[in-house]
């Protein structure tokens, strides 16, 4: 690559991570965690961290549901950044993996009907009224 080739341009997947606390069960605090995974095109690694550490940021202040109430959350920061390697197509590229111990498969799983892509069917800007239900029983 000479000096002035432009940089080349690779996409990662940024896991972003959000908090807030929300009144629970008998008035008490419960931490809530929203994790977000968005894609970003950098021309390097720390590119990419310092974009997705700013877009972070700018999310922060969204106000969304978390069990119920509406609550603003504030950007924790990375879980992980991921090249995502060159294909010929995104078509069923993994763009993250984590493997999670301590909680059966089940405590993840939704219904079809309420995974986002599906609530403006059901009538629902946000969270479903239940969407947390598998989260609760610890709190």
């Amino acid at each position: 690559m000479n000096v002035n080739d432009p940089p080349i341009i690779r996409w990662y997947a940024a896991t972003l991570i959000f908090s807030c606390s929300a009144c629970g069960a008998a008035g008490l605090e419960v931490p809530c965690v929203r994790r977000e995974i968005m894609l970003l095109e950098a021309h390097s690694p720390d590119a990419a961290y310092d974009l997705a550490v700013e877009r972070g940021h700018g999310h922060a202040q969204s106000a969304t549901p978390c069990r119920g109430q509406w609550v603003a959350w504030e950007f924790a920061g990375l879980e992980e950044l991921y090249e995502i390697p060159v294909h010929t197509t995104l078509d069923g590229a993994i763009v993250s993996r984590r493997v999670l111990t301590g909680l059966p498969a089940s405590a993840f799983l939704h219904p079809k009907e309420h995974l986002s892509v599906f609530w403006p069917e059901n009538g629902w800007e946000h969270f479903p009224p239940d969407h947390y239900e598998n989260y609760n029983s610890n709190a």
